[in-house]
């Protein structure tokens, strides 16, 4: 074949062969296996963890309406997929999209992503009306995914940082300043803890005020445990005591932590009145030696910062060490972004 960009049309669909090398062409439901197989791949390389792929199969079946409007696949000759990207709605009335995709760790560097991103961002473009906002995101080493973004027009807008620690190095819990004290979780404090939440977070960025509702709901779906949360107090002049900072961990329930060893601190929250005097340390401490009891041999945890502004406070002061960086990247759509023909795009 000589011409490196062939078109052909099939059951009203367009498909084109990239540079005699890719097949480019809309997901329908009969690729969810093959998609499943290659995330499969990709979670194994950049993430050093192996899913079944029937689990990957089962999130991706959640995805069908995403997928089947604004997802397209790269494949090879031998009809196997190495590329495929979609923009799941986030709903709002401004019609968010989050990028969605990946690229064979085989097939990188080629061109394929920069290929699958464009004919998705040109779906989201005509499913939206008026201005609409996309989110995608990179790890923060990852500079070809990092450039692949800017060159739609996205920029970095927050960081998510994952720290671990082994259970083995957790410090000990330091002494209270007289009149505080540390208690295991009651539920009957879920009112409590969201009003201390709301207040301590109110200006953070992405914050989303919580109810005591939404944390009893935590609570069942064992997102936060019981046995692995705390609260501070302290004990006011009329006899009362006054909720100043709560902590919640639980064992490896978030998709990443598949590690049978594996816990996590969840959300620390600290009055602003009352931070300095090692409220935070304390709280933190005490949870991770509840998760170090419960026989977790690694202590995880998430933090987000703005962008422009990356901070980690307390994390390393108590041992822990970066695992990875995760970039956020936002922007509108306000065109497609490429260069040159339009079937034939530079390469990234």
């Amino acid at each position: 074949m000589e011409d490196s960009s062939l078109r052909m049309v099939i059951n009203n669909s367009q498909f084109t062969i990239y540079n005699s090398q890719f097949l480019f062409r809309r997901f329908v439901k009969t690729d969810i296996e093959a998609l499943a197989v290659l995330m499969a791949a990709v979670e194994a390389v950049d993430e050093g963890v192996g899913r079944p792929v029937a689990e990957l199969a089962a999130e991706l079946e959640t995805a069908l309406a995403d997928l089947s409007e604004t997802g397209w696949l790269a494949q090879i000759d031998t009809g196997e997929i190495v590329s495929y990207n979609y923009g799941e709605t986030c709903g709002g009335a401004e019609a968010n999209f989050w990028l969605r995709g990946a690229v064979h760790p085989a097939w990188r560097g080629q061109g394929v992503g920069y290929e699958v991103v464009r004919r998705s961002w040109a779906d989201m473009r005509q499913k939206c009306s008026g201005k609409a906002w996309v989110n995608a995101w990179a790890y923060q080493h990852d500079q070809a995914r990092c450039h692949l973004w800017s060159r739609f027009g996205l920029r970095p807008d927050h960081i998510y940082h994952e720290f671990e620690i082994p259970a083995a190095q957790v410090m000990p819990v330091p002494a209270l300043p007289p009149g505080i004290v540390i208690r295991p979780w009651e539920q009957r404090h879920c009112a409590a803890a969201a009003a201390l939440r709301n207040q301590a977070f109110a200006h953070n960025w992405g914050y989303q005020p919580t109810t005591a509702e939404a944390l009893r709901r935590r609570f069942q779906t064992a997102r936060y445990e019981p046995g692995f949360s705390f609260s501070a107090w302290r004990q006011l002049p009329s006899g009362e005591a006054q909720m100043i900072g709560v902590v919640h961990a639980c064992l490896g329930w978030t998709r990443r932590l598949r590690r049978a060893n594996e816990g996590e601190v969840v959300w620390l929250a600290v009055a602003e009145a009352e931070r300095g005097q090692g409220v935070g340390r304390a709280l933190m401490l005490t949870a991770m030696h509840a998760l170090r009891a419960a026989g977790v041999e690694v202590i995880s945890l998430g933090a987000d910062s703005y962008a422009d502004q990356p901070t980690i406070g307390l994390w390393p002061q108590l041992g822990f060490t970066l695992r990875k960086a995760i970039i956020d990247y936002r922007g509108a759509i306000t065109g497609l972004q490429h260069t040159g023909d339009e079937t034939v795009m530079a390469r990234p």
